[in-house]
């Protein structure tokens, strides 16, 4: 520890100029140690005796010893050189302890003196860093930032409030956009269904079938009026034979709807003729109101047909 103390000393003057006192005081207190040490061990020299002298030339004498009461071959010892050596041995025994004591408190002290010293002189001397090192302020602490109150989730909105069945899809979209369709269909009467359809476009309207043919619809545009016939068309029937051929670019209606088109002559003259081939699709939906029904057809055209014969057509704007 003491060499390690004196290299650091020498290697840094610094440190020496900072503790004097400490490095100074427990030399002072190691010697002043030392000589009690000494002196304490010094045996006392009893009263009344002459100090000691060197021996005169000549035969030594042994002086012998004087019988005492208890043991009469046996010499006592005089108390008082007894107790003096007893105390001297107590004595040394006291100042040796405090000595180490003393030593090494003071060498701990010395010890942690220079380190600290040491610690300080090489923090002073560092180069400057960057913010939050010695000569800089640490970076001000941004103040929590509170989260934001969401409003509360509002109700989910019904299309046909009121109505035990909510119609969905391209038919709820057109329900819920278009309050004049909503209000004149009423609720429906049950859920949408997936059919297959068929269509055909005339001249003068077009005639429409969903699902098992048991009827044709045939929506006229004049006056926009639909009407129903039964379908009674059975397959390989003839149809009765025609006394016109149809013009360029139009087309006879053949099957179910051309029986109703050849048996019914105000809707033969009210649609005309084709104006393309009857398209037949095993994809399409329908869903049945109070006041009418919804057809959905893959041409992506909803046809609206109100209790009262009337019609409507909107393109499906439902994107799922």
């Amino acid at each position: 520890m003491i060499g390690h103390i004196w290299n650091r000393t020498r290697s840094e003057p610094s440190v020496v100029r900072r503790i004097p006192t400490v490095i100074w005081r427990p030399a002072v207190v190691l010697v002043a140690a030392l000589a009690i040490s000494a002196c304490a061990r010094t045996p006392p020299t009893p009263l009344g005796a002459s100090p000691t002298s060197a021996p005169s030339p000549g035969p030594s004498r042994v002086a012998s010893p004087q019988p005492t009461a208890e043991n009469p071959g046996t010499t006592a010892t005089p108390p008082s050189l007894a107790n003096a050596t007893e105390t001297s041995q107590a004595e040394d025994t006291a100042v040796a302890r405090a000595v180490e004591e003393t030593v090494t408190v003071e060498i701990q002290a010395l010890g942690t003196a220079v380190i600290v010293s040491a610690q300080e002189t090489a923090t002073a001397a560092a180069p400057n860093g960057g913010p939050g090192s010695a000569g800089y302020p640490a970076p001000p602490t941004a103040p929590p930032t509170a989260a934001p109150t969401l409003p509360p989730p509002s109700p989910t909105r019904l299309v046909a409030p009121g109505c035990p069945v909510q119609p969905v899809r391209g038919f709820g979209l057109l329900y819920a956009t278009n309050a004049a369709v909503g209000s004149h269909l009423g609720c429906p009467v049950d859920a949408e269904v997936g059919t297959p359809t068929r269509v055909q476009p005339f001249e003068g309207g077009l005639m429409l079938s969903r699902g098992i043919a048991t009827e044709v619809l045939v929506l006229r545009n004049t006056g926009g009026a639909w009407s129903a016939f039964p379908n009674t068309y059975q397959n390989g029937q003839p149809l009765p034979t025609r006394t016109v051929a149809a013009p360029a670019g139009r087309f006879a209606p053949t099957g179910a709807f051309g029986l109703v088109w050849e048996r019914q002559a105000d809707v033969r003259g009210q649609l005309g003729w084709a104006t393309a081939p009857e398209q037949d699709s095993s994809s399409g939906a329908s869903e049945n109101f109070v006041h009418g029904r919804a057809i959905w057809t893959p041409s992506r055209t909803i046809y609206v047909l109100y209790s009262d014969n009337t019609w409507q057509s909107f393109p499906d704007a439902f994107q799922g």
